[in-house]
């Protein structure tokens, strides 16, 4: 059953990244507000406490709470520094793969995750088949670069948020633990506001006219997009969480190769058919390299699934 949320989570994060890439590239918000903008209305989730949530009982359950919190928020950030510097097509999959690897590692070291030698032949197939895209050649930049550190930390990031996340649904169940991690990453999100920068990125987005945010490819529904986009990433993650909450925490970070290769594939036809939109440049081979990372990738899911 975890399998199918997870796939499910990663086809919608998968549509998300291209969305991200897109309001980004356009300088259309910073990655300071974008995380703002991700986390302050998931406090929210917090209306959920009176039904039904459990309270923390240990001192090591709250710290799970704000660990899982404090990383994916941070996770945040990071990743979208790194879309800042890359191209999407190539940072989505060096995210992916660096929380496979992370994933794998942390859950063994701190949950004592053991995973089959069958299990590890399909993780590694789906790391390798994110790794051989994620090496750049564009007229931005040819092989590895800064952006790519910032990714690989993301990944780092997201690998800790999802243990520690796991660790508390093993203590007190999916739901309040899911209603504690994301309510206090809401709490990060209102922190935030105490930066003079974010709150005046936040006066000024709301401040001035649509066509001066987005400049002349603005249009008017933009915030609605971004409002949206941020809708399907939490729908996304809800997904992700509970395939945590019932599988190896290791295995559903292996997976996100799944999105990897649906954002080739989007990023390719949005490209194609519709490049005053979005474009990524694609040099002499490359089309073929990633062909055969999808290959790869569905080599390892077809693995897990046996």
């Amino acid at each position: 059953m975890w399998l199918q949320f997870a796939l499910v989570g990663y086809a919608i994060l998968a549509a998300v990244a291209v969305l991200d890439k897109f309001l980004i590239s356009k300088r259309r918000v910073t990655p300071a507000l974008f995380t703002w903008f991700s986390t302050f209305p998931v406090l929210l989730v917090l209306v959920l406490v009176p039904f039904g949530v459990r309270f923390p009982a240990a001192l090591g359950e709250g710290l799970a709470a704000a660990i899982s919190a404090l990383a994916f928020t941070f996770a945040l950030w990071t990743m979208y520094r790194g879309y800042q510097e890359s191209e999407v097509s190539h940072a989505g999959p060096l995210v992916g793969a660096s929380v496979a690897v992370f994933a794998v590692w942390f859950g063994r070291l701190f949950l004592g995750e053991e995973l089959s030698t069958w299990q590890y032949w399909a993780v590694a197939l789906l790391v390798a088949g994110s790794l051989l895209i994620a090496s750049e050649r564009s007229r931005r930049h040819n092989g590895w670069h800064r952006g790519m550190l910032w990714i690989i930390l993301a990944g780092a990031l997201y690998a800790t948020s999802h243990v520690a996340s796991r660790y508390l649904y093993g203590a007190i169940g999916f739901y309040s633990g899911f209603v504690w991690s994301r309510g206090i990453m809401g709490l990060f999100g209102v922190l935030l506001l105490f930066h003079p920068a974010v709150r005046a990125e936040i006066r000024g987005w709301f401040s001035r006219p649509a066509a001066s945010r987005a400049g002349r490819q603005s249009q008017p529904g933009h915030l609605a997009l971004m409002i949206v986009n941020q809708s399907l990433g939490v729908g996304a993650v809800i997904l992700l969480q509970y395939a945590i909450s019932l599988g190896s925490v290791g295995l559903v970070g292996a997976l996100s190769g799944v999105r990897e290769a649906l954002l080739i594939i989007l990023v390719a036809v949005i490209s194609r058919f519709r490049p005053t939109l979005f474009r990524e440049q694609y040099a002499r081979g490359e089309l073929r390299q990633e062909v055969l990372a999808v290959a790869l990738i569905a080599a390892g899911i077809i693995m897990l699934v046996r």
